[in-house]
């Protein structure tokens, strides 16, 4: 049996669940073994597969946000930055869409901070635009929708990559030229015109 302490083998284990299964797919015997754990154990930490399932996202979130500070004046290299963070945690951006997929357009469980999250992002780009180290010809909302939504393809959509680039985002050289143009990309969006 493993020495890690038993919530971190639970979350780990739902994580990869639910990036696998989905929400509706997930099975808590899976995890519950996978965390070499019981389910009662698994019930008493996390109340319910829903409560679990909300955990793994907010334990998700974090680890995003403590792995890369936003840096708004360098929005190119940011997105190199979380292409390489996404390649090494590939469960992310599914867990994602497995919340999407579960959630649809319903609230989701801790909205408002989430939402903060991103308005935070939004008025740190509205701010470097306001230093002239980003256009202010595309509105800051729309900069980061843009950001997260090439940043997340890569992982979601891999044989998109692999279709449109002939490369595969996991191989290293493939990864490497993904990662290349997409900085250039956001260099070219948003530097300032002269």
């Amino acid at each position: 049996m493993s020495t890690e302490p038993i919530r971190n083998r639970i979350l780990r284990a739902a994580a990869e669940e639910f990036a696998r299964h989905g929400f509706e797919g997930a099975r808590v015997a899976r995890i519950a073994a996978a965390a070499e754990a019981n389910k009662e154990r698994l019930y008493h930490y996390y109340g319910n597969k829903e409560d679990l399932f909300t955990a793994v996202l907010d334990e998700a979130m974090r680890q995003l946000a403590a792995a890369e500070p936003f840096a708004a004046d360098d929005l190119g290299g940011y997105v190199a930055r979380m292409v390489d963070f996404h390649r090494e945690h590939p469960t992310l951006v599914q867990l994602l869409l497995a919340e999407a997929r579960h959630h649809g357009s319903a609230p989701l469980p801790h909205e408002s901070d989430r939402a903060a999250h991103y308005r935070r992002r939004v008025e740190a780009i509205r701010q470097a635009q306001r230093r002239g180290a980003v256009r202010t010809d595309v509105d800051p909302e729309t900069l980061l929708y843009a950001v997260l939504a090439l940043v997340a393809t890569a992982s979601a959509l891999p044989q998109l990559t692999r279709l449109i680039l002939g490369a595969d985002p996991v191989e290293v050289a493939g990864h490497g030229e993904l990662r290349a143009g997409l900085r250039r990309l956001l260099d070219v969006l948003t530097t300032p015109r002269p």
